[in-house]
């Protein structure tokens, strides 16, 4: 299925398996991911929700619909679950209880990049790549917009300055 979860020990068994596919829902939505924080397992999919899984049984502990699909892993840090929607929004989500913190929108855009990387923790902020070809990186208590950068070109083989990509990221930042 295309929001199916397995376990499977190390000798191939298989432990638990549990479809997250939402009821009324059609198969065949893409996307999505997994992360592994204090014992859950926090899933995406490309139905546009998240969920939050027991990772020695399966059990869903909670699971919340965003506004968009989601084609990227979520990342976990200081309980909270960070996501990326395909409508260029990244959400903030409690992670004991699914329920959103804030979010944040970036430049909006009538097409889209297919699949994400996940958000990436920087100290006190969170950077969300978001399909729009935008990186956004938000205060991760407040949720409040630091910067944003445009990193897709307007033609094939276009990127930013490696000197601009330094200032922001204090590393080199190939985009393709």
């Amino acid at each position: 299925a295309a929001a199916s979860v397995s376990a499977v020990s190390t000798g191939g068994a298989l432990q638990w398996q549990r479809d997250l596919t939402p009821a009324g829902e059609q198969t065949g939505a893409n996307g999505g991911g997994l992360a592994y924080a204090g014992g859950r397992l926090y899933v995406t999919t490309g139905y546009g929700e998240v969920s939050a899984l027991d990772a020695g049984s399966g059990a869903v502990l909670w699971s919340v619909r965003v506004d968009a699909p989601i084609s990227g892993a979520p990342t976990v840090s200081d309980g909270t679950v960070y996501v990326v929607g395909r409508n260029a929004t990244g959400w903030a989500l409690d992670a004991a209880s699914g329920k959103t913190r804030w979010f944040v929108t970036g430049a909006s855009s009538r097409s889209g990049m297919q699949g994400s990387a996940a958000p990436v923790i920087d100290g006190p902020r969170v950077i969300f790549p978001l399909p729009s070809g935008e990186l956004v990186s938000a205060d991760r208590v407040e949720g409040t917009k630091v910067w944003a950068a445009p990193v897709a070109g307007n033609r094939l083989g276009r990127r930013l300055p490696q000197s601009t990509l330094r200032k922001l990221f204090g590393l080199v930042l190939v985009v393709m």
